[in-house]
């Protein structure tokens, strides 16, 4: 009874190319055109990427517009091109930009975006001078865990526009520690301007 059962999915698998060995055989060379056709790949790995970058996009520049998608694959190629080519951390630049969506504007970029502009400009000045002063903090922590960890320069030195900074010594993570600090301090004031 199992061999006729067997038998039987052997001749349906005709049928059904995905089960069939040729069309095992064939799934790599599908998978690299696939691949082909879709150029930007910045997360990496197998399987969809394509569809999982563009799901990546949408949840980054949110849905509820019709730009929201677009603004969200610009902003990943700006992490896979212009970040890409300064740091070698960009994957981890962008997994926290993704995290900071996720969590602080669940509504996306362009949801973000419009729900400041409906605020005064003092609240947008201070949530400027709070995002410029995280960025500062996490450049710096960021760029001097990887050199300590990874050396992509054969110094030691984490390298932040045209600084050396040595993540040996206490002063740099100071720096970082106080830029979190300033951070803080202006998107409490944020808050309280609302």
């Amino acid at each position: 009874m199992i061999d006729g059962l067997a038998a039987r999915i052997a001749a349906s698998s005709s049928e059904f190319p995905f089960y069939s060995r040729e069309a095992h055989q064939l799934g790599p060379r599908h998978h690299r055109a696939r691949d082909r056709r879709c150029r930007w790949r910045s997360l990496g790995g197998g399987g969809d990427g394509c569809r999982r970058d563009a799901g990546h996009a949408a949840v980054i520049g949110g849905t509820a517009e019709f730009f929201g998608p677009v603004l969200g694959a610009v902003a990943m190629t700006f992490f896979s091109l212009a970040v890409g080519n300064v740091s070698s951390a960009w994957v981890a630049y962008l997994g926290l930009f993704f995290v900071w969506v996720v969590v602080v504007a669940p509504q996306g970029l362009v949801g973000f975006i419009a729900a400041l502009s409906r605020r005064g400009y003092v609240v947008i000045a201070f949530s400027l001078c709070a995002a410029v002063a995280w960025l500062l903090a996490i450049v710096i922590a960021m760029e001097l865990a990887y050199a300590l960890q990874f050396d992509s320069h054969g110094d030691g030195l984490a390298h932040i526009a045209g600084f050396l900074l040595d993540g040996r010594h206490a002063t740099p993570w100071c720096l970082a520690f106080f830029g979190a600090v300033i951070a803080v301090l202006f998107t409490r004031q944020a808050r309280i301007a609302r």
